[in-house]
Parts: C-alpha cells; structure tokens; sequence
C-alpha cells in the first residue's frame, strides 16, 4: 500500500512539472516521459495485486 501512496504523490509531481514546461506545439522531454511510463507500471503492479489478492482472499 506505500508503493500506491507515494506512487500517487508523485504522479501529481509529474503532473506540475508538466504542465510547468508545456509549450504549445512542443512535445514533452523525454524524461517526462520515461518517469510517465514508470508511473503507470507502478500503477498497473499495485492495482492487479490488489485484484489478485482479493480474488485469493474471496477463495478461502
């Protein structure tokens, strides 16, 4: 549960910081992407551990 908690803080990091360097036409920096991707990987591995965990503990 801390890894979905801080994920989220600093998902909302991410979001400042992009929105701080938007410029129009410009795409993103590469890092803000890769950090985008790390963010969602994260994500997706929290919220399918929960549904597997869920799923086993409904089992029992």
């Amino acid at each position: 549960m801390p890894a979905l908690s801080l994920n989220g803080l600093q998902a909302g990091l991410l979001n400042r910081r992009m929105a701080a360097a938007r410029r129009p036409g410009a795409r993103p920096p590469r890092r803000f992407l890769a950090w985008g991707g790390a963010t969602a990987l994260v994500s997706q591995a929290c919220w399918w551990g929960a549904v597997i965990i869920g799923f086993r503990n409904s089992q029992r």
